[in-house]
């Protein structure tokens, strides 16, 4: 399920085998056996690009909402406490570009994954 929501997040399998540090090839046959055990499509796929189908953003939603709810759970063990954890909420002028605002964000997040 992480795999399937990093894919539907940054929209590639080049930077979802980057980012989670598992082969390609290898987050390909994972997206497949998921679609083979569902019987559905998730994502469209062409040379330029990877989507998700209706199918696909339905399942994201749940997905998203399950993974938030699992890292809580598990949150909870965290001896240490020295975790950072919680949401940030933004708000940013809409003349300032967004997308340059999130780009500068991945490392904050990759830094801090609980936030």
């Amino acid at each position: 399920m992480q795999v399937f929501a990093k894919l539907a997040e940054l929209g590639s399998f080049t930077k979802v085998a980057e980012a989670t540090q598992i082969g390609r090839p290898h987050v390909t046959r994972i997206i497949q056996d998921l679609e083979a055990s569902l019987d559905v499509r998730l994502f469209q796929r062409t040379t330029r690009s990877v989507k998700l189908t209706a199918e696909g953003q339905r399942f994201y939603e749940r997905v998203k909402n399950n993974l938030a709810d699992l890292a809580e759970t598990t949150s909870m063990f965290d001896r240490n406490g020295s975790t950072l954890r919680g949401r940030l909420r933004i708000d940013i002028p809409a003349a300032f570009s967004q997308r340059s605002f999130m780009e500068s964000l991945k490392g904050f997040t990759q830094a801090f994954p609980y936030i």
